[in-house]
This record gives C-alpha cells, sequence and structure tokens, in this order.
C-alpha cells in the first residue's frame, strides 16, 4: 500500500487534473498536498476523510482537504469525476488555508462546473486551459461562500503537516513490520512523542486507533496468505503477527465477517 501519494506533473505543469474514475475496489488509505474534488455520477460507496465516514451516491461530492487522509469504499461499481488540484492554484490569493467540508449532498451550480470540467478536458478546444482555471476558481469561490468550515493560521497548517507526516511514517513502520511485535511505546517513542499524543492525533488523522490500524494490516495480509498460498489458518496466524490463533480467527471474523476457514473455503475476494 501506498500512503503518500506523490502525484505526477500535470502536462505543462497545469494546476488541475481531471479524471473520469471508473472503481471496483478499495482505495486504500493514503494521503496528499493536493486537494480532491470526488463528484459521484454513478454507484454508491463510502469515503473516509480522517474519522468521518460519508456515504455517496450519484449528484453527492466529496472534498479531500490537502494533507487529509482519505480512502473509498465501493459497493459495486463507483463512477466519479476527480479533480485534483494543486495548493500552488490559490497561492496568490491565500485560499490554502481553506478547510472545506467534507461532503456536499447536492448543488446545482457544483453540478454545472464539473460538467464544464468534464467537457473542457474531453474536448481540449484553443483556449481549454484558460476556460478550466476559470471553472476552478468559481467553484472554489462556490465552496468559500458556502461550504468552508474553517480558516487555519499558518502555524496550524504545519502542525497539521507535521503529524500527518509522522501517521505516515508510523502507518509504514506497521506495514513493513506487521508480522513483529510492537508496541504503543515503541512506535511513540520513535517519534519522538508520548503515547497518548500518538494515540490522539493517529485516531484524529486516520479515524482508526493505533491497535485497530495493525489488526487492519494484519487481516489485509492474511486474506491475500489465505487466498494465494497453501497455509493452514494456524500458519498464516504466525506469519501476519498473531501467536494465538484464537485471537486471529476472532478479529478476522469481526473485520471480514466471516471465519478465516470460511473466507478460504469460499475463496470471498471482495468483502
Amino acid at each position: 500500500m501506498k500512503y503518500y501519494e506523490q502525484m505526477p506533473p500535470n502536462d505543462n505543469n497545469f494546476p488541475v487534473k481531471f479524471l473520469v474514475q471508473y472503481l471496483y475496489d478499495t482505495v486504500n488509505l493514503h494521503w496528499h498536498e493536493h486537494i480532491e474534488l470526488l463528484y459521484f455520477t454513478k454507484g454508491t460507496g463510502v469515503v473516509c476523510c480522517g474519522m468521518k465516514k460519508i456515504k455517496v451516491k450519484k449528484g453527492n461530492l466529496a472534498i479531500i482537504n490537502s494533507n487529509e487522509f482519505h480512502s473509498i469504499h465501493t459497493e459495486g461499481k463507483l463512477e466519479y469525476y476527480c479533480a485534483i488540484i494543486s495548493p500552488r492554484m490559490f497561492i496568490d490569493i491565500n485560499e490554502n488555508s481553506c478547510i472545506f467540508q467534507n461532503f456536499i449532498m447536492s448543488d446545482e451550480y457544483i453540478t454545472k462546473c464539473f460538467e464544464q470540467l468534464y467537457s473542457e478536458f474531453t474536448n481540449k478546444e484553443e483556449g481549454y486551459d484558460m476556460a478550466v482555471k476559470g471553472i476552478v476558481y468559481s467553484l472554489f469561490a462556490c465552496l468559500v461562500r458556502k461550504y468552508k468550515e474553517n480558516d487555519i493560521s499558518q502555524k496550524e497548517f504545519n502542525r497539521r503537516t507535521i503529524n500527518t507526516e509522522r501517521v505516515n511514517n508510523v502507518i509504514m513502520y506497521i506495514n513493513s513490520h506487521y508480522a513483529e511485535k510492537m508496541t504503543l511505546s515503541f512506535l511513540a517513542s520513535s517519534n519522538h512523542i508520548s503515547k497518548h499524543y500518538l494515540c490522539h492525533f493517529f485516531k484524529e488523522i486516520t479515524g482508526f486507533t493505533v491497535l485497530d490500524y495493525i489488526n487492519h494490516i494484519r487481516i489485509e495480509k492474511s486474506k491475500i496468505l489465505l487466498k494465494n498460498t497453501g497455509l493452514g489458518i494456524g500458519e498464516v496466524a504466525n506469519a501476519v503477527g498473531y501467536d494465538d490463533v484464537n485471537y486471529f480467527c476472532r478479529i478476522f471474523k469481526k473485520h471480514i465477517s466471516v471465519s478465516p476457514g470460511q473466507y478460504k473455503k469460499l475463496k470471498i475476494f471482495n468483502l
């Protein structure tokens, strides 16, 4: 899994990327500096932004703020327009300090803006880059006036960025060492912070407790082993860091809703 997503540069370093996405599976937890706007056109799913879990459908907009951990879970096929906005687009008008609401149920003006963006990026007529910038500025003017949650100072923005990077470090360690024993004390001391502070901002930023996230990674890894190897359930449990196979089975069923044996037998791929 990748957690920090390094956005590739657009053509001519253009500050807006527009994509039509067709999602059949989960987009795992990750973050980036760019602001991401997801306008849903078909299907249903869940967008997680930190501790918020938002059910989305056609006509809804999800806003991913800069440096915000997020993931997407689909219920079947999910289609949406994705506009990825570089922070430098607003460097001259001081809108980097805005935190927007994560979810907008329905707004005719926003729908119109996304239809225009789709048309401009599809047709690419002469001057489309200027038209795109104009649409994006108009769209964000609407968001600032109607859907701004709050403003943050540069000091608070820097604090959030540091905490996001700390969480990223913890997540990367867990992802690499999930089969090993690990403690809160070790994870906290490795980032030169207290256990209490780690637990607080980890939950705030990702929506998971540290223990829940460790279990999440271990269960995801165990699903791969159950599907693709001949290992027994006890061997899989040991391979992903569980000494007690009964505890592993309880955690697996809590996360996946079936036992490891049922999962292995039924070959359930997308739960």
